[in-house]
């Protein structure tokens, strides 16, 4: 026999040998659900993007709401800043989650990372306006073919998915929205500023949009109210949300004397412009 043949079978028998000393190997059983839950939830969202290519599951189980309740009730909840960025090469927007390293001892720049988002939207970032109510941020309006649109998309920031919300009443371009009371009120973006359709009120729960009268103004992220007699005001940033009162006007507006009242931003003011039938009453004294 060849020495060669000789010492390859050789070579051959010896890793034989080597592989039944060696455990057999079995299959992994799968995990439940609830334990896959319990552990990603308590690792940062940092590391989600990774877990996510690792298998079609794992990308499921991440972008369910299920992985948000259990956050929530691991008291593993993070605040995280979305962030939008177009590029010049680029047409379609990108997303990203702006995220700190965990387990840092030292405080540096390079602390935080944008994390991007994978997501098959492409809407029109141009002329769009962006606004947020609860875990959800809604895209506004813009041109589509440099016409306005009213096309309003979802971010669920619990799964990171796009959603397509009701579309507007009114097509808008470069609007104005703000979250008051867990409702998103929109306003502008007309080329007629004074239409009575300037500002619109969508409310989540019951996802219709309502056309908001012109007794109402938005000045500084402050919106102000007239009704009955009352002027009401609501700001996002009131705690518990809800309106609060700020005046109200003598009885004779209350007694239907004021017809149609309607509330405008003047420099920064608000003005008041009424119409009705003025009474004069002259009292004689004998």
């Amino acid at each position: 026999m060849d020495p060669s043949e000789e010492k390859r079978k050789k070579t051959e028998k010896q890793l034989l040998n080597l592989s039944l000393l060696l455990p057999q190997s079995t299959p992994n059983p799968t995990l439940p659900d609830d334990s896959l839950l319990s552990c990603f939830a308590r690792a940062s969202r940092l590391y989600y993007p990774t877990i996510s290519s690792v298998s079609k599951s794992c990308r499921s189980l991440l972008a369910s709401p299920a992985m948000y309740n259990t956050r929530s009730f691991l008291n593993c909840a993070e605040s995280c800043l979305y962030v939008c960025l177009r590029f010049p090469l680029d047409p379609n927007p990108c997303w990203f989650t702006l995220c700190r390293r965990p387990n840092l001892k030292t405080k540096k720049l390079t602390d935080n990372l944008l994390v991007p988002i994978t997501s098959s939207h492409s809407a029109p970032v141009k002329g769009s306006s962006f606004g947020a109510v609860g875990s959800d941020i809604y895209e506004i309006g813009g041109l589509i073919n440099d016409l306005s649109s009213s096309n309003v998309w979802l971010l669920d920031c619990r799964s990171n998915l796009w959603h397509q919300a009701p579309d507007m009443q009114v097509a808008r371009n470069q609007p104005y929205a703000i979250a008051i009371d867990g409702k998103l009120h929109v306003r502008g973006g007309l080329k007629d500023s004074s239409s009575p359709n300037s500002t619109e009120v969508f409310d989540p729960k019951t996802q219709t949009w309502k056309i908001m009268s012109s007794d109402s103004c938005l000045i500084d992220n402050v919106l102000f109210y007239y009704n009955n007699g009352v002027f009401l005001w609501s700001d996002n940033k009131l705690r518990g949300g809800g309106w609060r009162v700020m005046i109200e006007l003598p009885k004779y507006f209350d007694d239907g004397n004021s017809g149609n009242v309607q509330l405008v931003d003047y420099g920064g003011k608000m003005a008041v412009l009424w119409e009705g039938l003025i009474v004069l009453a002259i009292v004689m004294e004998g």
